[in-house]
């Protein structure tokens, strides 16, 4: 009989169930690992992770909720990456995250320590800025007058010490004891400092952040819900912000404070805005037993506002006109409490109340005056505090539009307070989204215990993030959500095996689908080709309305070729292994890796972070194992500006499979089980031949299975070209590849034997 060809040109795709539907042949495998999906007519590895972005010693183990958030300044796009970390229990931020803007050194010192000054406002600031806080750092190409490149003595991971805007001394510890010693004269603009600068929060909250969301360039963090805090804005500085009138101008500079939108402190205590009413005697205008009221609302960025903090008095005479007086307390004593004014509030608004008589719960709705600018020049010192003084005249002032605080806000003057507390978030179609949390209990039966708040999804007004209408903005699922997405002008919520549809302007649950959800936090992705997730029981595609079960073909293993090598079999399953406690994750977490088209389910194995990876284009399974990152259950996944992703292992936070040029320790790949089209018909096999590409140390080898049936790992091991002349009913493959070493193709000769066995 002549001979037959099987020849294999496509080494990717894993179908662990053959049983149930035999393989077709444009999807060959049935098993492989830290294969490279994008080159399916040649086998080779994906790359190592890439060189840790955190690099020495900069280690950032635990970025679990992670965000970026950026600002254009000067024509250049600063991103910023900012994480909790739930090993410290505090917000973190890694200044110039992407070294975008390298600085310059000008001149430095030949002095202990060596002090620096920069061509420009260092991006290397403090947040409390007159702190004595060391920073790590790397400074390269320093040269010393006359000296070897890279000769001075400022060179490598140095401590700094924040002098001035331009200048840094430098020592070689972070208590800032051991100054570095100058050896010589510097080179004047040879080094750069390109390292990212750690910042923590100041002050750091008073409860273990739980969440992090990025809306409109500000990071939006939730304290969970058993927190008397209320939640934070994350807000970055890079110009310079001037404050009532230039009073101070706090310097420009990646600075991080934050903030909470709402004016709910009452006193004298530093960083409050209070109002004042004094009435000047007079014959009309103002009436004796009448109750007239002032209020007055923050503004947060432009276009947020808090609530009303309102004064209400009898004049007890006629009068002509009031005298309405806002005093910011503590804000003229040089800004020694800068701290504790929010540095979003771009303004304050006056609005003006009258009663039918001289019963304040007779008073009408509020309507706004005037708004004033925190930087208008009308603001004067007055002791240590600084203040606004309007008079306002009924018969003569111009009110300014006379809107009432809800025509305003869309918030009633009568709700307190404007926001929720929650410990999970999304945003989406121009909302925030806020769940797990509850309303603080400030009015009655708000914050009654047999209010389940866990199952209630609050949304934002729009555009306005930080302004809740937690009154009637709000969903109540059946059950209490594990997760959230915002997908295609949807708000996705998901239980363990529910996914609900929330339309996010009627509020209402259009849709769910029963059987699919998200077992643990971070079990979701949005993108282009649809939305994925996972629990437990296998991995889903949700596109144009339609529920697509894709882990389907990699549900069971019929024989273990490698750990893991299926979604969800007992002993071997990806999902039952990253799920079961004390395998450090304890979950599966779901990002898109744009940069080879491909969703990723990473878990973790024995502390070893694992993916299951679905590569879009050809809709086929891959399996990564990263040996080299070890993980925890603190670790998380960030998504980087250009669709990288980046995990936070044990010890620092390293690319995923984003090395330049080193490749994985050995790829492997398992054929299906070949016949030859007749299942129970013997044959003769006369060669495997292969052509491979094994540079320097790089190896290249075939091992095929010793009998019917059984795992070719381990197997026979094959030389290409040369004859095995064996006789069974099937073979399978198993190709190893080390380091760069590459398979174009490889060809299974053989001939069924006469007769029918």
């Amino acid at each position: 009989m002549p001979r037959e060809l099987i020849s294999i040109r496509h080494f990717g795709g894993m179908v662990t169930n053959p049983h149930k539907e035999d393989i077709p042949d444009n999807n060959i495998g049935v098993w492989n690992q830290n294969v490279d999906p994008e080159y399916g007519g040649q086998m080779r590895s994906i790359k190592e992770s890439g060189t840790a972005v955190t690099a020495a010693a900069l280690n950032i183990p635990d970025a679990t909720e992670s965000d970026f958030i950026s600002y254009q300044i000067s024509g250049t796009e600063l991103r910023d990456l900012v994480y909790i970390d739930k090993e410290d229990g505090d917000v973190t931020a890694i200044g110039d995250f992407y070294n975008g803007r390298p600085l310059t050194i000008a001149s430095a010192t030949n002095a202990t320590p060596i002090r620096c000054t920069v061509t420009a406002g260092h991006h290397l600031d403090f947040i409390d800025d007159t702190a004595d806080i060391g920073e790590k750092v790397t400074i390269s190409g320093g040269t010393e007058d006359g000296g070897a490149p890279e000769s001075w003595a400022g060179n490598g991971n140095v401590w700094i010490k924040r002098v001035a805007e331009t200048t840094f001394d430098l020592y070689s510890d972070q208590a800032l004891t051991t100054g570095v010693a100058g050896t010589g004269v510097y080179d004047a603009g040879t080094a750069t400092v390109t390292k990212p600068t750690f910042y923590d929060l100041i002050p750091a909250p008073s409860a273990t952040p739980q969440c992090i969301k990025t809306f409109n360039g500000q990071a939006q963090i939730g304290l969970g819900d058993g927190s008397t805090d209320t939640p934070l804005v994350v807000w970055r500085q890079t110009i310079e912000k001037p404050f009532f009138n230039a009073a101070v101008t706090e310097s420009a500079g990646i600075k991080y404070h934050y903030g909470r939108c709402f004016n709910n402190t009452t006193g004298t205590a530093d960083g409050v805005y209070q109002p004042t009413l004094a009435f000047n005697s007079g014959t009309a205008g103002l009436s004796n037993g009448t109750m007239y009221s002032a209020g007055i609302s923050l503004v947060y960025d432009g276009i947020q506002e808090s609530n009303l903090r309102t004064i209400a008095a009898d004049p007890g005479y006629d009068a002509d006109y009031v005298d309405i007086t806002i005093v910011a307390w503590g804000a003229d004593d040089a800004f020694t409490t800068i701290d504790t004014f929010d540095k979003r509030v771009t303004a304050v608004k006056i609005y003006w109340a009258e009663s039918s008589d001289g019963q304040e719960a007779n008073l009408g709705l509020h309507r706004l005056l005037k708004t004033v600018d925190i930087n208008h020049g009308s603001w004067a010192d007055s002791s240590d505090n600084r203040i606004y003084a309007f008079r306002f005249t009924p018969a003569s002032t111009v009110w300014e539009g006379g809107a009432t605080y809800e025509g305003e806000t869309g918030i009633a003057e009568t709700l307190f307070p404007t926001y929720v507390n929650y410990s999970m978030n999304e945003v989406g179609g121009g909302y925030h989204w806020m769940a797990k949390g509850y309303v603080p209990a400030t009015v009655p039966k708000v914050g009654a215990t047999d209010i389940n708040w866990d199952r209630y999804i609050f949304r934002s007004q729009k555009f306005r993030p930080n302004m809740v209408d937690w009154s009637k903005n709000f969903v109540v699922l059946p059950e209490t959500p594990i997760d959230m997405c915002f997908h295609n002008n949807y708000l996705y919520a998901f239980s363990e095996n529910v996914t609900y549809k929330i339309n996010p302007e009627t509020l209402i649950i259009e849709d769910d689908y029963v059987g699919a959800g998200v077992s643990a936090r971070g079990g979701c992705v949005s993108t282009e080709y649809g939305l994925f997730f996972c629990n437990k029981n296998g991995a889903y595609q949700l596109v144009n309305n339609e529920m697509i079960e894709i882990s389907d073909p990699i549900k069971e293993a019929t024989q273990t070729y490698g750990s893991p090598n299926c979604w969800a079999d007992a002993s071997t399953g990806f999902s039952t292994l990253s799920f079961a406690a004390g395998t450090t994750m304890g979950r599966i977490v779901v990002r898109y890796l744009a940069t080879k088209k491909c969703i990723l389910f990473i878990g973790s194995v024995s502390q070893v972070c694992n993916a299951f990876v679905y590569y879009l284009p050809t809709k086929q399974w891959y399996n990564w194992y990263f040996t080299s990152d070890s993980i925890d259950n603190n670790s998380g996944i960030v998504t980087g500006k250009d669709g990288e992703l980046y995990i936070s292992g044990s010890t620092d936070l390293v690319e995923i499979a984003g090395h330049a040029s080193t490749y994985a320790t050995a790829s492997k790949f398992v054929s299906k089980e070949f016949d030859f089209g007749e299942p129970s018909q013997d044959k003769h096999l006369n060669k495997i031949v292969w052509d491979a590409t094994a540079p320097g140390a790089a190896a290249a080898t075939v091992a095929y299975s010793a009998s019917n049936g059984s795992n070719p790992v381990g197997g026979t091991s094959a030389t290409s070209g040369n004859y095995i002349n064996t006789y069974r009913k099937t073979v399978q493959v198993y190709v190893t590849l080390t380091l760069d070493a590459t398979m174009d193709s490889l060809d299974i000769i053989g001939r069924k034997k006469l007769g029918k066995r």
